[in-house]
């Protein structure tokens, strides 16, 4: 088995130093080993060469589709998980990417794919059937469905290139 260290795997994945060290390895998409270098963790090179090899997807010419990027994991007012990890279990990880997005004509979005990513990865795919504006808030809770098989081809064990600050994004066609 090989190693890398936090800096080389952010090298391998073109992810700043600070992406790779507080989103990936929070969410646990990549754990340390057992071994340590100079006192510092070190990584299965494996790990950080399958995220690598993952595609980017072509924006423009994708299925239409509301990405959101989830954040680490953590509860939210009520207890209830959001964010990512690899912890979460198929629909605990829907249940929190599906809500609380604040998003410009959510019924404009039916019908489309709901796409979550982590630190560029998608780590969701599911099809928007409903959308429910929050009382008292400028949020939206999705209601989803599992998306199509074609749908989730063009999306899964892919990446994105997102913008920088922005939540939600649209993409596709």
């Amino acid at each position: 088995m090989r190693f890398t260290s936090v800096a080389r795997g952010a090298e391998q994945l073109a992810l700043p130093y600070r992406t790779v060290l507080d989103l990936l390895l929070e969410s646990g998409m990549a754990r340390p080993s057992n071994s340590f270098v100079d006192g510092k963790p070190v990584f299965d090179e494996a790990e950080f060469m399958e995220l690598a090899s993952r595609p980017f997807i072509d924006t423009a010419d994708c299925p239409a589709a509301v990405v959101v990027k989830l954040g680490a994991p953590r509860q939210d007012v009520e207890g209830r998980p959001i964010g990512y990890s690899t912890t979460y279990d198929g629909k605990t990880l829907a249940e929190a990417y599906r809500k609380y997005w604040r998003v410009a004509k959510p019924h404009t979005h039916i019908g489309k794919a709901l796409v979550a990513t982590y630190a560029g990865f998608v780590v969701g795919v599911a099809e928007i059937t409903d959308a429910i504006p929050l009382p008292h808030s400028d949020r939206v809770e999705f209601v989803i469905e599992p998306a199509k098989t074609s749908v989730r081809q063009a999306f899964e064990n892919h990446r994105l290139k997102t913008r920088q600050g922005s939540v939600v994004e649209y993409i596709g066609k």
